[in-house]
């Protein structure tokens, strides 16, 4: 898919590719230069950031310069990851309908459904990305205690920014909230629970990412990001046992996350630099990473926390 900046045009792309939820730094085309996933080492992307690669369906239309509009059809994912407790008596059955991270298929109603719009224009001579995203999201599952089919919708939304604020010195601001949208968070949290009924009740996620990027000369570019997520407790009763089951509850699994942080410091120095040949660059990277589960035991610290540093040296291909 080739976007245009210039000109009335439309495009379609299908495959495998970024999602409409991922951010853009220009448009909404999925090309590396366009999207937004950050300049951090850690190859699952940074805490707070929007984003998955699926099989898709995608048109995108641009009726001028800097108005581009579209609407992706993408392959969606029942998740619930390792947190949630199901149903005791129908935990099995489930686990063949929701994916905990073992399934590679789901039997979903339809595919995820994503409007975006963005707007690519200037303040001042300065460069301004604004976007909006919408995702329609539903869930299916078969009791076999009672025969019965249950469906739920749900969605959400992202509002992102991306602005040149002085020369060379970008300020970027993700957001995102959802009812049932944590398989975009790449698996921090689920996207529903089941009930003691059997039946799909969505789990509340969100986040947001924020920072700067300063090209501060040819040879340094200097970058920060802080991002944060959360999930809302969901919880039910098991018939079966009279215990507590879904995500969230006390007793629940300490993978259960309430919210995840990460705050993130690099620089990319370029080395060498040839226009025929590429650059060479050097990357040190700098991250902290907090995470709050919704239960721990008694005795235990209420949050895990770690620094992580990378660094890198790249070959840039012309």
């Amino acid at each position: 898919m080739a976007s245009c900046a210039t000109a009335v045009s439309t495009a379609q792309l299908g495959g495998q590719s970024w999602s409409y939820l991922t951010p853009n730094r220009n448009g909404i085309s999925p090309l590396p230069g366009d999207i937004f996933a950050g300049l951090q080492i850690d190859p699952n992307n940074h805490v707070g950031l929007t984003w998955t690669r699926a099989p898709q369906f995608r048109i995108a239309y641009h009726p001028n310069q800097n108005w581009a509009v579209g609407i992706a059809f993408e392959s969606p994912e029942q998740f619930i990851g390792g947190a949630v407790t199901l149903p005791s008596t129908i935990s099995a059955v489930y686990l063949g309908e929701l994916n905990n991270g073992a399934l590679t298929t789901t039997p979903n109603l339809h595919p995820d459904i994503l409007p975006k719009i963005a707007y690519d224009g200037h303040v001042g001579d300065r460069h301004m990305h604004i976007e909006a995203v919408g995702v329609v999201r539903s869930f299916r599952v078969f009791n076999p205690v009672t025969s019965s089919t249950s469906t739920v919708t749900g969605g959400g939304g992202s509002l992102n920014l991306n602005l040149e604020l002085l020369k060379n010195f970008h300020l970027i601001a993700n957001t995102f909230w959802s009812d049932g949208g944590g398989r975009y968070t790449f698996g921090l949290g689920p996207d529903l629970i089941i009930r003691g009924n059997g039946t799909p009740s969505l789990v509340h996620a969100g986040s947001a990412l924020g920072g700067f990027e300063w090209q501060a000369n040819a040879n340094n570019l200097i970058f920060s990001y802080y991002g944060a997520v959360y999930f809302q407790r969901n919880t039910s009763i098991d018939p079966a046992t009279g215990r507590p089951v879904g995500f969230g509850f006390s007793g629940s699994s300490s993978s259960a996350n309430r919210d995840v942080q990460q705050s993130t410091l690099g620089f990319v120095h370029t080395l060498w630099k040839n226009e025929n040949f590429g650059g060479l660059q050097l990357i040190p990277v700098y991250s902290y990473v907090m995470r709050s589960p919704w239960f721990v035991a008694s005795g235990t610290p209420k949050n895990a926390h770690e620094s992580q540093v990378y660094l890198d040296l790249r070959y840039v291909i012309p």
